[in-house]
């Protein structure tokens, strides 16, 4: 802010002494000497909220000239600085009943961050349905809590098929100097699994055998138990029919189930869609195998069976 104090006699004498003393609600903020009638300073605002603040300019006199005042008002419109958030890990796990850590800094490179700042988390699964909400407080630019799943927390359902991957967002809420920010990352509810199952095929009227492994990320066995639901598909006239649907247990990481087939199953090819339910302690997967056409022609009588993992 510039300020700028003029002083004038009454009769017209060059004012070249004294000093301007100025004050911003009685605090002096800065002081400048009178030469040619005026006093010129500067003084940093920055650090100030917005409001309306009385400016005061009291002259001091001199040997020749007696001592004056005069205020006005000065008004610091609005600036929110703007602010960049990163949170420190971007790919997060949790059970349903139980809680994970959050940290999450911001930066800005125009003001130091000394007042608390309140934040939004959400869980957003498919097109942005928000399924979840926490609310949490940024202090000194600083986010260090704990996201808390309920035991009861029901799982976004599309198209028949549980969702257990979730981006997870923290939205900052405009404060007294900072403008709104926000930052992404993906939350997994429950452990991270896969289903590792190779090309189911069998001959006709006799059996296949469903022998699918539960894997990490790392491809090592989750030793978790969980259900799966198969439905077998036939493909007639470009539009997937049902054929059948069974449970089948996953003990220990491991799905192993030996399916009779039906005499009413004459065709060579199938799809198999196997769906594997998360619980508290593990997320559901999906994963598609496409069949061999090649391998197909060489059964001649057996059936062959692609396998689609759906969530």
């Amino acid at each position: 802010m510039t300020l700028t104090g003029y002083v004038y006699s009454d009769n017209y004498a060059m004012v070249d002494a004294g000093e301007i003393i100025f004050s911003l609600n009685n605090q002096i903020i800065a002081r400048a000497n009178v030469k040619n009638n005026k006093a010129n300073t500067t003084h940093d605002m920055a650090s100030y909220d917005a409001a309306n603040y009385t400016l005061k300019a009291i002259y001091n006199g001199s040997k020749l000239f007696n001592t004056s005042i005069n205020s006005t008002v000065v008004t610091k419109a609005p600036y929110y600085h703007t602010i960049y958030m990163n949170i420190t890990n971007k790919s997060l796990s949790v059970k349903r009943g139980s809680s994970t850590s959050i940290n999450a800094t911001l930066t800005c490179y125009s003001r130091n961050i000394t007042e608390d700042i309140n934040a939004t988390i959400s869980l957003n699964a498919t097109w942005g349905t928000v399924v979840y909400t926490q609310d949490v407080t940024f202090h000194n630019g600083v986010l260090n809590t704990r996201l808390s799943i309920p035991k009861d927390f029901e799982l976004f359902k599309f198209e028949g098929h549980e969702i257990t991957r979730y981006t997870l967002t923290i939205n900052t809420l405009q404060s007294k100097n900072f403008k709104e920010t926000s930052q992404s990352a993906t939350l997994n509810i429950g452990e991270y699994t896969k289903l590792y199952q190779k090309t189911l095929w069998g001959y006709k009227n006799a059996n296949i055998t469903f022998n699918s492994t539960l894997q990490d990320a790392n491809g090592k066995q989750v030793p978790a138990n969980s259900t799966a639901h198969i439905d077998i598909y036939t493909l007639k006239d470009n539009k997937y029919k049902l054929m059948t649907s069974f449970n089948a247990s996953i003990i220990n990481g491991k799905l192993e189930y030996t399916y009779n087939l039906p005499a009413n199953m004459t065709d060579n090819t199938y799809t198999v869609n196997i769906t594997v339910h998360s619980n508290n302690d593990i997320a559901g997967c999906y994963k598609t195998v496409k069949h061999d056409p090649k391998q197909s022609q060489k059964l001649h009588n057996s059936i062959q069976y692609s396998i689609i993992h759906r969530q």
